[in-house]
Order: C-alpha cells, then structure tokens, then sequence
C-alpha cells in the first residue's frame, strides 16, 4: 500500500485547526505513511496564516495550503483533496475535530483487510455535553451509533471523518449545491457495488451545538440534504426498517433517559427555531460559533486521566 493522504476541508477555523493537526502528528501510525495533509481551505479570517505558522514551526510534515478567496462549499473542498491526493487511501477530516490516537491506524486498517472496501465510517463522539443540545446530541450520536454498530441502517457515514480509497475518490465529482456531501459520497461508493463499513475504534471527538438554535440548525440541514440527496439519481435506499428503528430508540432511551428527554424537548422545539434560520437548504450555510472552542490542553489531560484510569 502507498502512502496516504489526510485531506482537510475548512472554513473560518482560526480557533481550531491547530488542535487537529497536533492530534494528527501526535497519533499512533506505526507503520503507516502519511504521504500529504492537503488543506482546502475558503477562510476569510486568520486561518490561512494560523497554518502558515503552524507549517514553519512544523518542518518535517508535508502539509499544502489550498486558499480560495470565495467559498466555495464542502463538495468543492472535498472535490479538491481527491483530485490532488497522491496517497492510495485518503482520509477526510472536518477541521474543528480532534482524533483519537488509533483512529488513523483503525482507519487506514479497515480499508487495507479487505480489497472490497471502498469508505468506512468512523465512530463520533460528543464532548462537553452540557446543557439541553449538548445531551440532546449526545443522545442521538449513542443512537446513531446502536444502528452502526448493529448495521440495521445502510447509512453509514457521517461527515466529520471518513476514509476512502483513493482509485474511488478520483472518479467522483460531488455537485456544489449538495447539503450531504457523506450521504452522497456513500452513495457513489455503493453505486460501484464496494462495501461502506463502520469502525466503532476509530473514535472522532467533536463539541456540539451549545444551544438549541445551533442544534436546530444542524438537525434541519441534515434533514434537508438527505431529502435532496434521494431526488438525485445516485440514491440508495438506506433506511432501515421501522421495527429496527423503533427498537434502536427504545434501547438508547433505556441507556440515557437524561439524554433522551433533551433530545425530546430540542426537537419539539424545532418549529419555533426554523422561523429564525436562514439558508437550512443551502450547502453554503451559517456556521455554529459555540462548537468551535475545546481547550486542546485540557482535552488531551482529561484523555490520558481516563486512559489511566
């Protein structure tokens, strides 16, 4: 296998990136080969320099800088890091996440057992869950997460972090105006008859929305790009059977009944919120500001406490 390629899309992530690509150079990937990290990048704050700094003090990473001074999506940033990756597997990560130590081996491993499988799925975890959002999608990533691991839904992938051969990727070409650029990307791959997986070891940390107008919004979006992603001609049917999808609810609502009901009450009270949010059917649509600020430091401490522990 040939080395691989980190592909990083991003948009106004100045508070962010950094925390990435320092848990990029700090995990685990004894015998694997990171040949690039291609940043797309349509920024009109500081990002473009915070890599920049980031690149000088980080000489021996081979990390390239795409800077557009328009936005452009994340299809086109997506479209980007696939036609100018040069590694045989490439893995996408959203900017504002931080990955765990394994999760690039368990990735880079899934696709390298089995020559039949084209994406995988990673497993994406909640941090700092408080408040009625932050357990509202606690809630619904435990949810999600029973349905994947159980495979009782076809939908596997989410956007934040995926792995994708390389051969696969190249031959694609998402459309701008698509909302759910994993849903697509999942679709393309079961088009050409490969197997999308998931791997639950290959753990991805992200900050959810910290009120309900953010957790609104994110709810919404994704409802609107799956339902666009069906009207185009790549659609699959993904859903899993409703006794499976009722069953997979119960038992998370067994496992946290705390979570359940903030989730319960955040979508009841999506009605109101959707009257305040613009552009829920764009796929150029207004960022959250409260996901976007975890204490790397303090991160990495609390990690290794309960590894210890």
């Amino acid at each position: 296998m040939n080395g691989i390629t980190i592909g990083i899309p991003s948009y106004n992530e100045e508070g962010n990136i950094t925390n990435l690509l320092n848990s990029i150079i700090s995990s685990n990937i004894s015998g694997i080969f990171i040949e690039e990290v291609i940043i797309s990048d349509d920024s009109t704050d500081s990002t473009p320099q915070v890599v920049e700094d980031f690149i000088k003090r980080n000489q021996l990473q081979n990390i390239t800088l795409y800077h557009h001074g328009i936005r452009r999506g994340t299809a086109a940033a997506w479209n980007e890091i696939f036609n100018k990756a040069s590694g045989s597997i490439v893995i996408l990560f959203d900017a504002d996440v931080i990955i765990d130590r394994n999760c690039i081996s368990e990735l880079v491993g899934s696709l390298a057992k089995n020559e039949q499988v084209g994406l995988c799925a990673t497993n994406q975890i909640p941090i700092d869950t408080r408040g009625i959002s932050g357990k509202a999608c606690s809630f619904i990533m435990e949810w999600l997460r029973s349905l994947r691991k159980k495979e009782l839904s076809k939908y596997t992938v989410m956007g934040r972090a995926l792995c994708i051969r390389s051969d696969i990727a190249k031959t694609l070409h998402i459309p701008e105006e698509v909302i759910a650029v994993d849903l697509y990307l999942q679709c393309s791959v079961m088009k050409v008859q490969l197997n999308v997986i998931y791997n639950d070891k290959a753990k991805v940390y992200f900050k959810p929305p910290t009120n309900l107008l953010e957790f609104s919004s994110q709810v919404i979006r994704a409802r609107n790009g799956h339902k666009q992603v069906t009207n185009l001609p790549i659609e699959l049917n993904l859903e899993p059977s409703l006794r499976s999808l009722l069953g997979s609810i119960f038992s998370s609502i067994l496992s946290k009944p705390v979570d359940a009901a903030a989730a319960a009450t955040s979508l009841l009270s999506m009605p109101y919120f959707s009257r305040k949010l613009d552009d829920t059917n764009n796929a150029k649509w207004d960022i959250s500001k409260s996901t976007k600020s975890i204490d790397y430091d303090e991160f990495i401490s609390k990690q290794n406490m309960e590894n210890n522990t």
